[in-house]
C-alpha cells in the first residue's frame, strides 16, 4: 500500500511538473516601438500653400505565453495637421488626434489553426474650425469593437477569415442645417444623427506571393433616417426608415523582384450601395425644395483604382521609389453639375492620379530617413466647385524620418 501509494505521488508531481512547464512556463516578452514623423509642403493648383505635418507613435509589446498562446498589447497616438504653421490664422487646415488601443489575443491550434480575437477603442479629436477646441469638435469620435479571425495554411495556399463588429459614435455631432429649415413644434433631435453600427466580413487568401483580399462592411445607422421629397408631419423631410449602407471591396496583388528592383502592382475595386437620398434647397435657410430637386440613390458609386508601385536597392544604405496610381469614381445616380450649381443629366465621375517618387536611407537597421514627391491631377464632370474642389493639380514634397524596433 505505502508502494502504491508512493507511485501515485510520484505520478501526480510528475503530472503538475510538466503542466507548470507547458502551460504555466515564464511568458517572453518583446517589445515593440515605432515613430514616423512627417513634415511635408503642397502646393496647389488652386489655393493656398499648405504645410503638412504628420506624427505617429506606437507603442506595444507581445508577450508569448507558450507555443500556443500569445497576447498583444498596442497603443498609438497619431496627430494630423499642420505644420510649421501657428495654431489660429485666416485660413485654418483640419487637424486630428487620434489614440487607439488594441488587445489581441492569438491561439495557434493543435491542427495548425491560428485563431485570433481582439478587443480595440480609437478615439478620434478633431478641430475643423478656430471656434472649436479639443474635445469640442463637431465630428470627434468613439469607436469600440473587436474582431474574431482565423488563419490556415492549406499547401501551398493560406486562407483566412474574419468578422468585426464596431460601434461608431460622434457625441458632438448635431444636424444645425436640418434644426434650422426645419419648421414643426416637434423636432426631433438632430444629435447622434452619425452614430451607427460597423459589420464586417472579410476573407483573405495568398498563393505564391499573390493576395487577394474581399471584403462586405455594412453601415447600420441608429437615428440618420432617410431624405424623402415629401414634407412629414414634424416639418422635417425625413422618413420612418433608417439609412443603411453596404460596401463590397475587393482587392487583389502580386509581389515580384527582378534583381534589385521589386514590383509590386495591385488591383481594387469597391462598391457602395446607400438608400440615402438627396434633397436640394437653393439656400441653407429655405425651407422649401427646389423644383425637381429631389435624388434617390445620391451616394451609391463604385470605384477602381490601379497602382503600380517599384522599388529599387541601390546600396544597402540607399533605396529609390517611384509609384504611379489611378482612381475612377462613378456615381450610380448622382447628377453632374455645372458651373453655376444647375444639374446636368450626366452622371458625376470623377478621376485622379497620383505620382510619387523619392529615396529611403536606411542609416542603421532601425531608422530611416525618406524623401519624397507627390503629384496629383483630379478632373470631374462636376463643376460647381463653391465648397469643394474636384478639378485641380497638386505637388508636394517632404521627408519623413521613421524610427522603428
Amino acid at each position: 500500500m505505502k508502494k502504491n501509494g508512493l507511485n501515485i505521488s510520484v505520478a501526480a508531481f510528475a503530472i503538475v511538473a510538466v503542466i507548470s512547464s507547458v502551460s504555466f512556463a515564464a511568458p517572453k516578452f518583446a517589445p515593440y516601438y515605432n515613430l514616423q514623423l512627417t513634415e511635408g509642403i503642397s502646393l496647389p493648383s488652386r489655393g493656398d500653400l499648405i504645410f503638412d505635418l504628420n506624427l505617429v507613435n506606437d507603442l506595444g509589446v507581445l508577450a508569448r505565453i507558450n507555443p500556443e498562446h500569445s497576447v498583444l498589447g498596442f497603443y498609438q497616438i497619431k496627430y494630423t495637421g499642420p505644420g510649421i504653421k501657428r495654431q489660429e490664422g485666416e485660413q485654418f487646415t483640419d487637424r486630428t488626434m487620434d489614440h487607439m488601443f488594441v488587445f489581441r489575443h492569438t491561439w495557434t491550434t493543435p491542427w495548425d489553426m491560428k485563431i485570433k480575437s481582439q478587443f480595440d477603442y480609437w478615439k478620434e479629436f478633431r478641430r475643423s474650425g478656430t471656434n472649436e477646441l479639443w474635445g469640442t469638435g463637431l465630428y470627434d469620435m468613439n469607436r469600440v469593437g473587436g474582431l474574431v479571425g482565423a488563419e490556415k495554411v492549406l499547401g501551398e495556399f493560406k486562407v483566412g477569415a474574419a468578422l468585426q463588429y464596431h460601434s461608431m459614435l460622434f457625441p458632438n455631432y448635431t444636424d444645425l442645417v436640418a434644426e434650422i429649415r426645419s419648421t414643426g413644434d416637434d423636432v426631433t433631435s438632430s444629435e447622434g444623427k452619425q452614430d451607427h453600427a460597423l459589420v464586417q466580413v472579410g476573407a483573405t487568401a495568398e498563393w505564391n506571393k499573390v493576395k487577394a483580399v474581399l471584403d462586405l462592411t455594412l453601415q447600420n445607422y441608429f437615428k440618420q433616417k432617410t431624405i424623402t421629397n415629401v414634407a412629414q408631419a414634424d416639418g422635417t423631410f425625413y422618413s420612418g426608415a433608417l439609412q443603411q449602407d453596404s460596401i463590397t471591396s475587393i482587392r487583389a496583388g502580386r509581389d515580384f523582384q527582378y534583381g534589385v528592383a521589386g514590383i509590386s502592382p495591385e488591383i481594387k475595386w469597391s462598391g457602395r450601395t446607400s438608400n440615402q437620398n438627396y434633397l436640394h434647397f437653393d439656400s441653407v435657410t429655405s425651407t422649401t425644395p427646389a423644383a425637381n430637386g429631389f435624388f434617390g440613390n445620391y451616394y451609391s458609386n463604385s470605384q477602381i483604382s490601379i497602382a503600380l508601385p517599384v522599388i529599387v536597392r541601390i546600396t544597402k544604405k540607399w533605396d529609390t521609389f517611384l509609384s504611379w496610381e489611378q482612381e475612377i469614381k462613378s456615381y450610380s445616380d448622382r447628377p453632374a453639375r455645372d458651373e453655376d450649381g444647375n444639374f446636368l443629366t450626366d452622371k458625376q465621375s470623377n478621376v485622379s492620379q497620383y505620382v510619387s517618387l523619392g529615396f529611403n536611407n536606411h542609416p542603421n537597421d532601425v531608422t530611416t530617413l525618406t524623401y519624397y514627391y507627390v503629384t496629383q491631377n483630379s478632373s470631374s464632370n462636376m463643376k460647381y466647385e463653391k465648397y469643394f474642389p474636384y478639378n485641380f493639380s497638386a505637388a508636394s514634397f517632404g521627408i519623413r524620418f521613421s524610427y522603428q524596433y
